[in-house]
């Protein structure tokens, strides 16, 4: 999916910038590159394409109640509130770097099983006493 953030620790900047996109004053874009306070500033707001499960779970979950162009109200998550507009889904894609990232997720997984069986513990050896001068 891609969406767009912006994101205050202001409460009431988040709802004036909320409704200034609502009303046609600005777009999302202009008012992410202005107030927005990570560096989603950078591209006007517009994250993605990532994963559903990707984003904060709170995040997510607004999004995956979204309609693509749909303005969600400011949300307060942690220390900041932020304003979230879904863009768009899109299908997901066996392209080659989700294919290479899963064959990595795979091996590894596998690798650290072969590990866990391989370990064996040696049993505590007793060590010999060493004398000392008083």
């Amino acid at each position: 999916m891609v969406y767009s953030l912006i994101r205050s620790k202001d409460p009431g900047v988040a709802q004036e910038l909320y409704f200034r996109i609502k009303e046609g004053e600005n777009t999302f874009s202009e008012l992410a590159r202005q107030y927005s306070q990570g560096s989603e500033a950078q591209t006007g707001g517009l994250l993605g394409p990532v994963e559903l499960n990707t984003p904060h779970p709170k995040i997510a979950q607004i999004l995956a109640a979204s309609r693509p162009g749909q303005l969600s109200p400011p949300t307060p998550i942690g220390d900041w509130w932020i304003i979230l507009r879904l863009e768009k889904y899109m299908s997901a894609q066996l392209d080659d770097n989700t294919r290479q990232r899963l064959l990595n997720e795979l091996f590894q997984g596998w690798l650290m099983a072969q590990v866990q069986k391989s370990v064996t513990f040696l049993p505590a050896q007793t060590l010999p006493e060493v004398a000392t001068e008083n």
